[in-house]
């Protein structure tokens, strides 16, 4: 069976301003794909060239192996690339109710078609978890019901590919978490390829079966990295992928087979390399041992709920590393930095 999405040299621009360049992706079938990228790069575009909303520099499309841009020329309008797509601003019709919502894009001209709009509504309204607000209005639901009707809308034709552009942007993190479960399950059953555009690392790791990391520079937004939420946060390919998927420390190293030489002292390491680089250091990967005339010393403490995060600053290194609640320690205190697991080199980017 072809894949729901493949991309390939895809590059755009406004004016002469370059915004992505040489894209190459490609999504599985029931594949859930996040697009991880800071704000600015270009993860909405990315989206809007997908659905035919803008028309790429260069570059080819093909959806379920159907060429539908290819070099300057569009082949297939919007509304006939069988995808769903969700705004993070809902997008409903404030005139219509729920059920009128959800069946909006389905057809209704005849007595069977209205028939099939009926039941696939119902269902829909099952899997949102929905059923006794079919006759409410949006302004009588809450973000989080809105967002999930939104959802409902863009799967009840039966897309191949649903696009969803940071739709839990404007939730509060509870319930932005519970859509992100319910979404999950939803997505299952309904067997659709989904690509999540979103600067939320956790709300990309957390969802997707692989991530795709954006990285800007001049010439254009590129992908720096594609794989994994597991590979992509151990296994970062440069220092600014491994800031954008989770906190991070560097300390400059000399790497000598499976150890390197730093301010702090000898480091093992996780893959054997020669030269100079900078070593990644997790907060998870590290810890700190009090001691009075100790080389360290704390300069921010921040409460994680089940750790402290510590800022600890030795030489001219800072380094944040985690530490259990039951150690009472203050700004201000010295000891000593431990690593406690094998680091990564890696060179810039």
């Amino acid at each position: 069976m072809s894949n729901p999405l493949m991309i390939e040299q895809l590059s755009h621009r406004y004016a002469q301003h370059p915004i992505l360049r040489n894209i190459h992706l490609t999504v599985a079938r029931g594949e859930f794909l996040s697009v991880l990228g800071p704000s600015g790069c270009g993860k909405s575009t990315l989206l809007r060239l997908i659905a035919g909303l803008e028309q790429p520099w260069q570059g080819t499309i093909r959806l379920a192996n159907r060429l539908v841009f290819d070099n300057g020329r569009s082949y297939l309008p919007t509304e006939q690339r069988r995808l769903g797509f969700v705004f993070q601003d809902y997008a409903l019709f404030s005139h219509q109710t729920v059920t009128q919502n959800i069946a909006f894009g389905l057809a209704q001209t005849t007595k069977q078609q209205r028939v099939h709009t009926q039941q696939r509504v119902r269902q829909l309204l099952d899997l949102i978890d929905m059923p006794h607000y079919a006759n409410r209005y949006p302004c009588e639901l809450s973000g989080g019901q809105q967002q999930r009707v939104a959802l409902a809308r863009a799967l009840a034709p039966r897309p191949t590919l649903l696009l969803l552009d940071e739709p839990f942007a404007n939730i509060d993190a509870t319930i932005r978490q519970e859509l992100g479960q319910a979404l999950q399950t939803i997505v299952m059953q309904e067997g659709v390829s989904v690509i999540l555009v979103t600067h939320d690392r956790r709300e990309a790791f957390a969802l997707a079966d692989r991530a795709a990391i954006l990285q800007k520079s001049p010439t254009g937004t590129y992908i720096a990295q594609c794989d994994t939420p597991e590979h992509v946060y151990h296994y970062p390919v440069n220092p600014n992928v491994a800031q954008l998927t989770g906190n991070a420390s560097f300390i400059a190293a000399q790497a000598n087979g499976h150890e390197a030489t730093t301010a702090i002292g000898s480091i093992a390491l996780s893959q054997p390399s020669q030269g100079p680089g900078q070593l990644l250091i997790r907060p998870e990967m590290a810890t700190f041992v009090t001691q009075p005339q100790g080389p360290a010393i704390v300069i921010h403490r921040i409460f994680h709920g089940h750790c402290y995060r510590l800022v600890c600053q030795q030489h001219d290194v800072q380094i944040e590393v985690e530490v259990p609640l039951t150690l009472q320690v203050s700004i201000g205190d010295r000891g000593n930095i431990r690593i406690h697991q094998p680091c990564l080199l890696l060179n810039d980017a």
